[in-house]
């Protein structure tokens, strides 16, 4: 348990009655705890951002920034932010509330070759910054250090607290700030649009699982995971298989790959009535359709919407690398942006 706010002044865990201090072995008076978290509180450092005069213009930069189609060069030019966007309306009526990313990792102090030690760290970006600003060291907050013997694994939720509580302030009763580039104080929100971390630290923070043959948070029980006969542990090899086209060498290759193995599970969904055809494509996460009858795609968004929860992201531009135009005659794909950056 966390000693926070109305657990304060407890001297001992209420679920399992662990002492909170170390017994005292000397003549000091100050009890010295089992374990200790820092916290730097976020929002007064997100206030001096407006309140200098060296930063407080750059914080609504993404409100002056066109984007490229196809070219993708700050979080703002993302569908993410722009889904954000339409679905909470008044935050973003508001170009100078804020827009956050959480990651978090950990390290040795004492190098790989002494005792065991774990020291988990938790930095806040500020995305409203311009791509030259927000990833300097003098933007990035650290929040949190979580010290410790072991790792807190799934009880990192625990220790997150203080920060889960600021951060629901700053969405919900907000916090007044002066705007020294507009000589005004405004009611400053901030909302954290991503949270960035290696696979064991996503388990961690998520609550997902980073073990097994359900590892993976998008496959679940579709995967194509195997256990290894020797060892007993869950291998991801030659899983990516059914994502290539049907007419691809490699799913009938059964030398090279897993052996034996032909692979005939498609991504690609054809639907055709009349005249009339849809194609779906299946990519992790994502959903491509397109197809001759709008009606038909409606209908089809429609069913699917009542098995998952699904989110329209309007028509695509860029996918995989490859650009798409929508034509008279149909859809033009191709590669120029990837065959410029080879060349230059």
């Amino acid at each position: 348990m966390l000693y926070y706010l109305e657990n304060v002044e407890l001297t001992e865990c209420m679920t399992c009655r662990h002492s909170r201090y170390k017994p005292r072995t000397g003549r000091g008076k100050t009890p010295v705890a089992y374990k200790k978290l820092r916290y730097f509180p976020t929002t007064p450092r997100l206030q001096r951002l407006f309140m200098s005069s060296r930063t407080a213009e750059h914080m609504t930069w993404h409100q002056s920034h066109h984007t490229v189609d196809g070219v993708m060069v700050h979080p703002f030019d993302g569908e993410a932010w722009k889904h954000f966007n339409s679905v909470h309306p008044h935050f973003s009526a508001e170009s100078r509330n804020v827009r956050l990313g959480l990651c978090t990792n950990r390290f040795n102090l004492f190098g790989s070759f002494t005792a065991p030690y774990s020291c988990w760290l938790v930095i806040l970006t500020v995305y409203n910054l311009p791509p030259g600003m927000c990833m300097r060291p003098e933007f990035i907050f650290l929040s949190m250090v979580i010290p410790g013997l072991s790792s807190p694994g799934r009880n990192i939720d625990v220790c997150l607290r203080p920060l889960i509580d600021e951060l629901t302030q700053l969405w919900s009763s907000r916090a007044l700030t002066y705007d020294i580039s507009r000589k005004q104080n405004f009611v400053m929100r901030a909302a954290l649009m991503w949270t960035i971390n290696d696979f064991p630290a996503s388990g961690m923070v998520s609550g997902w699982s980073t073990h097994g043959k359900l590892a993976c948070p998008y496959c679940i029980e579709n995967t194509k995971a195997f256990t290894l006969t020797n060892k007993g542990k869950s291998s991801f090899f030659d899983c990516h298989h059914h994502f290539l086209p049907l007419n691809h060498r490699y799913r009938k290759n059964i030398n090279d790959f897993f052996a034996g193995k032909v692979e005939k599970d498609t991504s690609l969904f054809i639907f055709s009535a009349s005249t009339n055809i849809c194609y779906l494509l299946v990519y992790v996460d994502d959903i491509l359709l397109t197809g001759s009858n709008s009606l038909l795609l409606q209908r089809l968004i429609q069913l699917q919407s009542l098995e998952f929860k699904l989110c329209d992201l309007g028509p695509v531009y860029y996918f995989l690398g490859i650009e798409v135009q929508s034509t008279g005659m149909g859809l033009l794909l191709r590669q120029y942006k990837y065959t410029f950056d080879i060349l230059t």
